[in-house]
C-alpha cells in the first residue's frame, strides 16, 4: 500500500489540481500484485537466456574441443617428426659418412621440416588461447547480460504494472471519497497510465451526481424561501438551511 508521506504528496498535488509526481517509492503502490507478474516475466526471460546460454556454451565448448584436438595432434605430428628426424641423421651419418654434401643437405631439410612443424604447433596453441579467451568473454558476456537483463526487465515489468495498479489505486481512494458525500473530485490519471476508459466514466458518474445534487440544492432553495414566505418555524428553517449548507459542502470540498 502507499505510504502515508507518499498519500500527503498525493492529496497535496491533488489539492491544487495537478497530477502527483511519480516517486519511485510510489512505483510498488501494489508489491503482491506487482512482484508477481514481473516475476513471471523475469522468469521466462531467465528460461530463454538459460536455454540460449546453453546452445551457446555447447558450440563454444565443441569448439575447444576442437582446439585442444588440433593442438594434441600437431604436438604428436611434431614428437613423432622429431623422432623420425633422429632416425634419419642416425642412419645418414652411419651410411654416408664420406659424403658431407648429402649429410649437410639432410641436416637443411630437417630443420626446415622440424620448423615448419614448430610453426603449425605454435599456430595450433595460439588458435587454442584465442579460443578459451573468446569462450572465458562469452561466458562473462552471457553473465553479465542476463543479470542486466533481468534487472532491467524487473524494473520494466515495475513501471508497466505500476501504469495499472495506479489508476485503480486512485479510483479505489476516490470512490471512498464519493461514498463519504464529496462530490468535488478535481484529480486525474497521469500521463502514461492505463484504465482512462474507466476513469472517464467515473468522473462522468461523479459530474451525474453533482448535477443531481446542484438540482437538490435548488429545490432546497426553494423550499428555504416558501417556508419564509409561510412564516414557518425557525427552527424548521435552520434544519433545511443545515441541510443546504452539507449538501452544499459536498459539492465544493476539495478532494483530500
Amino acid at each position: 500500500m502507499m505510504t502515508t508521506s507518499s498519500a500527503d504528496n498525493t492529496a497535496a498535488h491533488a489539492a491544487h489540481g495537478a497530477p502527483p509526481k511519480r516517486l519511485l517509492r510510489n512505483y510498488l503502490l501494489n508489491p503482491r500484485f506487482q512482484l508477481k507478474y514481473t516475476g513471471m516475466i523475469c522468469g521466462v526471460a531467465l528460461v530463454l537466456s538459460t536455454t540460449l546460454g546453453a546452445i551457446v556454451f555447447r558450440n563454444a565448448n565443441a569448439a575447444r574441443m576442437q582446439a585442444e584436438n588440433a593442438v594434441s595432434q600437431a604436438e604428436r605430428a611434431f614428437r613423432e617428426s622429431k623422432t623420425s628426424a633422429e632416425v634419419l641423421h642416425t642412419n645418414t651419418m652411419m651410411n654416408a659418412a664420406d659424403n658431407p654434401e648429402l649429410i649437410a643437405q639432410i641436416n637443411r631439410d630437417l630443420r626446415r621440416a622440424e620448423s615448419e612443424l614448430t610453426a603449425k604447433l605454435a599456430e595450433a596453441r595460439h588458435s587454442r588461447e584465442e579460443i578459451e579467451r573468446g569462450y572465458a568473454r562469452t561466458r562473462v558476456t552471457l553473465i553479465v547480460g542476463v543479470g542486466l537483463m533481468t534487472f532491467l526487465l524487473g524494473l520494466l515489468g515495475i513501471v508497466i504494472t505500476h501504469k495499472l495498479v495506479g489508476p485503480v489505486f486512485k479510483l479505489k481512494r476516490l470512490l471512498r471519497t464519493v461514498g463519504k458525500g464529496n462530490l468535488d473530485i478535481r484529480e486525474r490519471l497521469r500521463k502514461g497510465d492505463e484504465l482512462e476508459d474507466l476513469f472517464d466514466v467515473f468522473l462522468e458518474m461523479v459530474q451525474s451526481l453533482r448535477k443531481s445534487q446542484s438540482d437538490e440544492i435548488a429545490q432546497l432553495d426553494a423550499a428555504i424561501a416558501d417556508a419564509r414566505a409561510g412564516n414557518a418555524p425557525a427552527s424548521s428553517i435552520e434544519k433545511l438551511e443545515a441541510l443546504r449548507a452539507r449538501m452544499q459542502s459536498a459539492l465544493d470540498q476539495p478532494t483530500r
